[in-house]
Order: structure tokens, then sequence, then C-alpha cells
């Protein structure tokens, strides 16, 4: 298949039917998730089987996950984009690809696929044979055709190069070459020769790593240490050498484990070959004005897992339903769409037992044209045939405009496209109507427990009141304007710890059999209950208001508490280093968990809701994940002030000229030119301070006639930071 018919073709079937034709050729099949190359079941490639009925159920639950298989008595050689092995050798490059099926990776790599010699055992390796060339044997996966890659802005795909297609069983594929079965053979008898959990020995003698570089000093080590195949568990032994020996002070063991944990997401040897928007970077110290060194370290999560988007019952189907009538689907953003169709539903008519509702604001953020209006229009579309279209509204005119639609609909659904141009004039504008917008917002959602008071309005002296208001937001805009879009101001009063941001995967295939007539039954017949349900049994409880009750299992309740001691703990170290981002964000995380429980619970059983472990569970891992993630985001976009928001361009347009394999680096007249409203003493300031920092070297190239070019080129400093 060409990649033109590949990228035209319907893409969910292609993948399913292409994992049960490898599961029927002996290959053993496991997914990864849409769009990337981690595993999507919980042991990865340990789940990889022949089974076709197996392989038919996955794909039948996702459509959209890549396809991975299990290495093994499948070995494979992995070539990096750019790599030079062998090019002094073509008659050794030609045996490598005769007869033996070649992938072309989404990266510009190339995958050589082999059967493992009887006698012979192989592991993993990075890097050994030759710099950007890794093997993957015994332990390992590798992702196949017509798996895609999602990137900022688009897809890559897998494709099998013409003529050398897999279409052969493991036992029918050509063994490597002798010469390279020698190299191998060597390269494993050396790794026997390393055992893997005496790293506390490789710390002996070493220098101390002080208080300011520990974070990105073991995050390093980690990288290291999954390049050589390690899993979650031997990094984090090795971490904890490392820490104990050399840093000073060391670092909590929570820390540890979320490098560990992180840098495990990975392939062996995937480790800093990742770029923007598309996994792990980290961040190194960074002097701010005063000269103290901030010891902070945000790693980037990547995209939500797709574990997380998964609540059973009213907003799995929603969802659902979205996904498959989407012109263009978008699971992340379905999800948002389904979420917030729940929390409208239910958020005026339930509460836990400690008093909390279920009110969420929640931004769905993905590319122009990734789908992003479908989710707004099922969530109208159902609630206009159970009788609440009065209750949903597209934008905020005004603040007074905000508060008259609550009177009338207490519970109220604002669904509202390119969020962050609202953000905008609330940020920038020096009109105390946009300001007001953001008091009203903040004021609504922590008033869902109580009273909300109106303004006064002429001829009335007392003011109106809004008992419970259930304001529910699913707003939608482009990632990089929503961050760019916040102010200081928001990132700590509230808003921003009180939203959230998740980001769908780029824009997929275009799904012809997209629209729908009519909404499934069960979906109706859930949200009619909703609306139809009165727990106060009264007449004015659409005024008052009247909650259920809606309690937490014994499990739930001890799991709730132990989330609550960690977040205290986060708050504290974040108060101690005086973050008031970071500060902000935790302070509400388990009051986040709450709401995200509740809701769980009544989707699993809108007639006889409860919050069990499993929901208090799921939630306490999305809210671990956002914090982590929208912390990240932050550290990447919004800028501190003008000078901060100039040198995060400069490091975007030199990091957008790098690419695996070739340094990030640009002419100071290239660098100029793509930056509009730059001048020479505008860009020159800012190069200096960066070269002070250790972010950026300055070097003259060579001369081909005439004056002599400056480069200016990221370090491994400067690489983190964008």
């Amino acid at each position: 298949m060409t990649e033109q018919h590949q990228q035209e073709a319907d893409c969910s079937g292609t993948l399913a039917a292409a994992a049960v034709e490898y599961a029927e050729l002996g290959y053993s099949v496991f997914p990864c998730k849409p769009g990337g190359k981690t595993p999507a079941t919980a042991t990865g490639f340990k789940e990889a089987t022949t089974d076709v009925e197996q392989v038919r159920q996955w794909w039948s639950r996702n459509p959209y996950y890549n396809i991975g298989i299990a290495t093994g008595a499948l070995f494979v050689l992995d070539f990096d984009a750019g790599n030079n092995w062998l090019q002094d050798d073509p008659d050794r490059l030609a045996e490598l690809a005769n007869g033996c099926p070649i992938s072309l990776t989404a990266n510009a790599g190339r995958h050589y696929f082999y059967r493992e010699p009887e006698g012979h055992q192989w592991g993993i390796s990075a890097g050994k044979l030759d710099q950007q060339v890794d093997t993957r044997g015994h332990g390992g996966y590798v992702v196949v055709p017509p798996s895609r890659l999602a990137t900022e802005t688009g897809f890559l795909y897998y494709n099998w190069s013409p003529e050398f297609e897999l279409t052969a069983s493991v036992d029918e594929l050509s063994k490597p070459p002798e010469w390279l079965v020698v190299q191998l053979d060597e390269l494993e008898a050396t790794k026997g020769h390393q055992p893997k959990k005496n790293a506390a020995k490789v710390t002996e003698g070493l220098e101390a790593i002080p208080n300011g570089q520990r974070n990105a000093t073991l995050t390093s080590h980690a990288g290291a240490l999954r390049n050589l195949g390690w899993d979650s568990e031997e990094i984090l032994g090795g971490l904890r050498a490392v820490n104990a020996s050399r840093c000073k002070p060391p670092l909590d063991d929570s820390e540890l484990n979320s490098i560990a944990r992180s840098i495990a997401r990975y392939e062996p040897g995937d480790f800093m070959r990742i770029g923007p928007g598309g996994g792990l970077l980290f961040s190194a110290p960074d002097p701010d004005d005063t000269g103290k060194i901030s010891d902070e370290c945000h790693l980037d999560p990547g995209l939500i897992p797709e574990e997380l988007l998964n609540v059973p019952g009213f907003i799995k189907d929603v969802m659902t339903f979205s996904i498959t009538t989407a012109p263009y689907p978008n699971e992340v953003l379905s999800f948002c769409g389904a979420m917030a169709l729940m929390s409208f539903l239910c958020g005026r008519k339930v509460k836990t037992e400690g008093g909390m509702r279920g009110n969420i604001y929640i931004l769905g953020l993905a590319p122009s044209g990734a789908g992003k209006d479908h989710p707004r229009k099922v969530n109208s579309v159902i609630l206009d045939q159970v009788g609440f279209s009065d209750a949903v509204g597209d934008q905020i005119a005004s603040a007074e405009g905000l508060e008259d639609a609550m009177q009338s609909n207490p519970s109220f659904l604002l669904q509202t496209d390119e969020i962050d141009t609202m953000l905008q004039s609330i940020s920038k504008s020096k009109d105390a109507r946009h300001e007001n917008i953001m008091n009203i917002l903040l004021r609504l959602f922590s008033s869902s427990d109580s009273a909300y008071r109106m303004r006064r309005k002429a001829g009335n002296d007392n003011p109106l009141v809004i008992y419970n208001p259930n304001l529910v937001i699913l707003g939608t805009a482009i990632p990089t304007f929503y961050y760019s879009a916040l102010s200081e101001r928001m990132l700590t009063n509230g808003f921003f710890s009180r939203t959230m941001a998740l980001e769908g995967y780029p824009r997929s295939p275009r799904n012809y059999a997209s629209g729908f007539d009519e909404i499934p039954e069960c979906i109706l017949e859930v949200a009619r209950w909703w609306a139809e349900f009165n727990p106060g049994g009264g007449n004015l409880d659409q005024v008052f208001a009247t909650q259920q009750k809606v309690y937490f299992s014994h499990e739930a309740r001890k799991r709730l508490k132990t989330f609550t001691e960690r977040s205290e703990a986060e708050y504290r170290k974040h108060e101690i280093r005086q973050d008031p981002v970071g500060t902000a964000l935790f302070a509400r995380v388990d009051a986040t968990v709450e709401k995200l429980a509740l809701l769980y619970a009544c989707s699993e059983n809108h007639e006889r809701p409860e919050i069990s472990e499993q929901a208090v569970e799921w939630a306490a891992k999305v809210v671990d994940y956002l914090v982590q993630r929208m912390l990240w985001m932050v550290q990447q976009h919004v800028s501190e002030n003008a000078f901060d928001a100039d040198r995060k361009k400069v490091l975007a347009k030199i990091k957008a000229k790098g690419g695996p394999g070739a340094p990030f680096k640009l002419k100071s007249g290239e660098l100029l030119e793509s930056l509009n409203g730059f001048d020479k003493d505008r860009l020159h300031k800012v190069i200096e301070t960066m070269v002070h920092r250790g972010e950026v070297t300055m070097y003259q190239g060579e001369s081909s006639g005439g004056r002599p070019p400056t480069f200016i080129e990221l370090t491994k400093l400067g690489e983190a930071k964008v």
C-alpha cells in the first residue's frame, strides 16, 4: 500500500485488518496507543499473542490502536535516520537487505526483520553495534506498518519498503548475515558480564550532585539506564543508589519514582531522541533574576494515556457515539464532551458525603481542523431532545449576561470555541468588564455548594440569589494559543487550577461514514432519567436544589485519604520553593479527585451511584497526569515577562531546525529573518543572555568566500527548555 493510499484509506479498518494478518502469520501482536509507540495494555508486549480472536477484541475496543509486535524469535535491526553505519562497506550493507522485510519508520529510520538462528538468543541494545543502530530481540518490541505517530502538525506513517513487505511467517524469514551473527553473539557475551543491579558501585568516587542539578542529572541517568533495557523497578534502584551517594541533599523517593516511571514509558534507545510535542524532555537548572537556582524539574508526560479516557457507563457510551459519528474522530475531545455532559446532567442533583458537587471546567485542546466542534454538537442535540435546549450557550457576551442565563437555568452548559480569545481579552484588556468575567467564573465555580448572590438590579435593593449554581464549561482551543493566553494572575488566582486541560491527538483520517440522524436510545434514556430526577421531590427543587448524597465505599475513602496526604506534602514542597503555580495547583487536587470520582460513579450507575475504590483510583491518576502536563506546558509556553517571551521564541525557532541526528542550530541571519518584529539589537540582547545562561553557544562557521557565517546552536540545557 502506498503512503498516499494509506493516508486516504479508512485508517481504523486498515490497522485492525493488518493486526489480524500479522497474528495469522504467527507474529505476537499487541496494541500500542493511538498515534504513539507505548503499549496500550497493562503489561505491554508481555501480553502479545497470536490469538486472532484476542487481537480482534483489542482493535474492536479501539480501531485506532497502533500495532506492536514482540521480538524474540523475531529479531529486528533498527536504523535511526541519519546513521552512517556500513556506508564505507556497500557489500555488507547490501547483504543486510538480502531477502528480508524492511519497514520505513515514521521517524525516517529503517527496521530489518530476521529470524533468530537456532542456538542463539539475543536481547535488546541501543547504540552498541554503531551509533544510532539498535537491536530488538528478547524483551523488546517494534511498531509496524500501517501504524502512525502523532505530531503537532499531523501524522507520520510507518510503511513497508516496496518489494520488501512482511508477508512470510517468522520461520520463513532469512537469518542475519554470518558476520552480523558473530557481532551479535559478541555483543550478547559482553552484556553478560555487566550485572544490572550493582549501580551503587558505579557512583563510587564520582563528584556530588548539588542542589539545583539533582532532578535534571538523575533524569539523564534514568534515560541512559532505559537505553540499556532496564525496566521501571531497575531504573528506580539505580536512581536510589546515585541519589543516596551523590545528591546533596538527596531527593525524596517519590520524585525518584516519578522519574523512573516517566522514563520507562519509552522504548530502550528512545531517550533524548524525542522531539517537541512527541515525548520526553526535561528541564535543567534555570537561574532567575536573583541568581537563585530552581531545583524544580517538570517532565513531559506526553498525551493523556488512553486508559484514563475509559469511564464505564454513560460517559463511555456518549464518547463512543461521538467518535464513531465524527468526520475527524478524536478520542480526547470526545471524552471532554462526554464529561461535560455528565457534569451538566448530575451536577446540581448529587453531591458527595462531604458536600462536593460535580461541576467542572474542562478544555479540549487540539490543532485546527481536528474535530473540536463535533462533541459540542452531540451534546447540544442530546440536551435538546431531553428538554434542555435553553440551558446551553456558546459564548460569554458579558458577566451580566452570564448571570442572567444562570438565573433562568441554574444548571448551564457553556460550550465555547477558541476559549483562548476570551482569555486573551481578559489578560490583555484594561477594561473592567473583562476582568469581571473572570471573577464571575471563579465565584460561580466556588458557589456550587452554597448560594451565589447576583448584582443588584435597578429598582431592586435586594440582590437575587442562585442556589447551588452548576456552571459547566466545555471549551476548545489550540494548545499553544491557550497556554500563551494565560496571564500570571490566571495561573495563581484559581482559574488555572480549577480548569482541566486535555490535549487531543492531531487530526485523524477522514471518517466518510460520519454523521448521525438520531441519538442512540441507551444514551437518551439515561439523559432523560437525569432530566426527570428530583431528589427533593418538591416543586421548588429547581430553585433550592436538594441533592442526593453519594457515598464512598470504605476502600475508596481510604484511597482518597492517601491521595490527600500526598497532595498536602506536594503543596508544602511547592510552598517552600515559593512556586505560586505549583502551590495553586496542589491546593485543589484533592477536591478535583473527589469531583471526578463522583462523575465516574454517576456514569457507572446512575440509579444507585456509589464511589468505589476504582473510581478514586481513576480520578487520582487523571489528576496526577493533569498536574504534570499543565506544569510542563506552563514551563514551555507561559512567559513571566516580555523578555522571557522573546527568549522562548528564539529557543523554539532554533529547535525547529534540528532533528534526529542533526544539531539544533541556525545562522544568525536566518534566525533574525524568522522572528517577526525582532531587530538586530533586540535579538542580540536575547542571545547574549542565553549564552550567559548556557542555553546556546555562538561560533563562526567555515567561509566559502566572503564573511564567515555566525551560528547559534542549542546546548543540551537549551534543548531541554523547549
